[in-house]
Parts: C-alpha cells; structure tokens; sequence
C-alpha cells in the first residue's frame, strides 16, 4: 500500500508570485521532506501530486506542505492556502514517475479532492477501510479547522517543530525570539494536539494490516 497527496493551491490566480510558492512548495518536497523528483510532480499549472511509499508519513507530510504555504507572510496575506486530499491504496502501475503512475490510491486521492473542492475543506483522507475512514475524516476535519486559523508566526513556529523536530532552544536560535515566545506560539499551535493526531493516525494505520 502506498499514500498518494492531490495538492492543490487555493487563490493561485490571484497571487501574480507564482515562482514564489512554486519555488516554496518544490523546496519543501525535496529539501524538507526529502521526496525524490519522480514521487512529485507539479500539473495544471497549480497542483502538486506526490507518491508516498510509507503511508504512517503520509498526514505528517500534508500538515508541513500546508504549512510551508501558511507560514510565508505574503502568501497568507493574499490568503494562499493549500488543499490536500490524501488517498491510501494499492498502486498497480509505478511508470518512471508519478504522474505516468496508477492505482487505487490514485482514483482515491483524486475523488476526495474533488469531495474537498465541493466542500470548502482543505484536507481529508480515504482508505481502503470504510471503517475507519470515518475517524480519520472527522480527526482530519478538525485539525484542518485548527491548523486553517493560524497565524504566520504560528504557523512558521508549528512548521519548524514539525519538519525539524528541534528543541525548544533550538527553535529560538532558529525564530530569532526567545524560549519563552517559542513556547507561547507552539502552545497557540495547540501542538500537543497536533502531535497526539499524528499518532493516532499511525496507531489506526499500523493496527489495520490488512491495509
């Protein structure tokens, strides 16, 4: 089983800085993530489709992309935002790269991202198992809605912690602000929540092999 990320910018057309958050998002799959070039793969101009071969990473990626966008303060101040639909399946064709690739993963993370579309979300998940789909739905409804209300410099502070996994003195050397003001965005981020999601997420995942 794999995880398949549809990515797509919201209000791309009215941010005339395209390179920007091209540039941005490119950055944040390669250096950041460290997904190789053929499991990404930029369409339509505004859209961004990734391969995960681990699905337990597959939230925890969607939540630093998004936030990669939610942390640059132009991008949030023209209201950018990033709307992820993660689909879990069988891939039956890996092509050369991602965009030649087929499967059930695929088909899902299409279809849920036109349901997101539909619905003003900015991020769900569909599996292979409906009986989990709907906890998943719901705890991923929730952190979209927490995670939607951030500001920059939450934001930005949320996005180190996650993708870096540093210190809280190592955040300050790195933020340019003290301990204290570090511990202040990290708990308006409700990052204690963020993480207990995360790990739910890879308990329900990890306890269903039949994935």
């Amino acid at each position: 089983m794999i995880a398949v990320l549809n990515c797509d910018i919201v209000r791309s057309r009215a941010y005339e800085k395209k390179d920007v958050w091209l540039k941005k998002l490119k950055q944040t799959c390669h250096e950041v993530l460290e997904i190789a070039e053929n499991d990404a793969a930029i369409y339509r101009g505004d859209s961004l489709q990734i391969r995960i071969y681990e699905p337990l990473h597959a939230l925890k990626t969607a939540l630093i992309l998004r936030l990669s966008i939610r942390a640059d303060q132009d991008m949030l101040k023209h209201k950018l935002d990033l709307r992820i639909a993660i689909g879990l399946g069988d891939e039956t064709y890996a092509g050369e790269s991602v965009s030649e690739a087929d499967g059930d993963a695929y088909y899902r993370a299409a279809e849920v991202l036109e349901q997101i579309d539909e619905s003003g979300r900015r991020l769900n998940i569909k599996t292979p198992l409906h009986t989990i789909d709907h906890e998943l739905q719901v705890t991923l409804y929730l952190l979209d809605l927490l995670i939607g209300g951030y500001p920059q410099a939450t934001a930005e502070a949320a996005l180190l912690a996650l993708s870096q996994a540093q210190t809280q003195e190592a955040l300050s050397k790195e933020l340019g602000i003290t301990q204290g003001a570090v511990s202040q965005r990290l708990a308006k981020a409700h990052m204690d929540a963020v993480q207990a999601t995360l790990r739910r997420y890879r308990h329900i995942i990890h306890s269903h092999p039949e994935l």
